[in-house]
């Protein structure tokens, strides 16, 4: 059975990467993974840490275990499942059993689905309790900053809007994950007071059309804007233009930014796919 812990443990800080080629990280590096189908799979590396955000479909699994492992990734300090949809914990399973991960946050919505039920034996497996936050919570790892803001309401009708989100601070940029936030949640997110402008903002749901979306998006102002999809909605599609950013797809490859840690200079590539 999953078990669950509502009290809050806090965010380590005396872990880092172990061996391997990341042991000389410098500076701050997030990647978006590369998807064929819609599905967020993301890693922020520090000195510090390393924090893992959602991990795609089941079927990708073997391919995203491999590309972490290749950044040198032994050690997991924190997982966060933004909401448990199959397109989110498909890998976590797979994850739980090829890392040491410290700790793991999730929302509080559950589904009877078989990515689900491969969760909560691997978290069994590894002896790990879930915290579930019922209220903003900061963490820090090293030089990075973490905000966590959970669903403000107890049921919502659509899985979507329980997600997690997440605020990383590091060097002066900023950078905002939703999950799939839908309109009910991002009412919410456009509630919280301690949400700034952003550089990099995952698109919630994806990148598609839906109400609330395009005011997130004029009210961050991002720099760039990160699609887990082909392509955003059409109505996203000409915010992002209105408001200037730039937008990245992880379909056109996995998407890597990084941050200097002394300068603050942010850097953006793309490792386009071959056809």
């Amino acid at each position: 059975m999953l078990s669950v812990s509502m009290l809050f443990s806090g965010c380590r800080k005396d872990h880092g990467t172990e061996t391997g080629p990341d042991e000389g990280q410098k500076g701050f590096s997030v990647f978006f993974f590369e998807v064929r189908e819609d599905s967020d799979a993301i890693l922020l590396m520090s000195p510090e840490g390393n924090v893992m955000i959602d991990t795609g479909l089941y079927v990708d699994a073997p391919r995203l275990i491999d590309t972490v492992k290749a950044k040198g990734v032994e050690h997991i300090d924190l997982l966060i499942l933004t909401h448990p949809d199959k397109d989110h914990i498909g890998g976590a399973q797979a994850v739980l059993n090829n890392f040491q991960v410290d700790r793991v946050i999730m929302s509080r919505a559950v589904k009877n689905s078989d990515e689900q039920k491969l969760l909560n034996i691997a978290l069994d497996h590894e002896g790990l309790k879930v915290d579930i936050p019922r209220e903003n919570e900061s963490c820090e790892f090293g030089d990075l900053k973490l905000t966590i803001y959970p669903a403000w309401q107890e049921d919502y009708k659509k899985t979507n809007d329980y997600s997690v989100a997440v605020l990383a601070e590091y060097a002066g940029k900023k950078f905002f994950f939703p999950g799939d936030a839908e309109k009910e949640r991002l009412t919410e997110l456009l509630g919280e007071e301690s949400i700034p402008v952003v550089d990099v903002y995952k698109l919630p749901h994806h990148g598609r059309d839906g109400k609330k979306t395009d005011k997130m998006l004029e009210v961050l102002k991002p720099s760039y804007c990160i699609v887990t999809a082909a392509a955003p909605g059409e109505s996203v599609a000409q915010t992002i233009s209105k408001i200037g950013a730039k937008t990245l797809s992880t379909f056109d490859g996995e998407i890597r930014i990084t941050v200097d840690a002394e300068t603050g200079e942010m850097k953006a590539e793309t490792m386009y796919i071959e056809e």
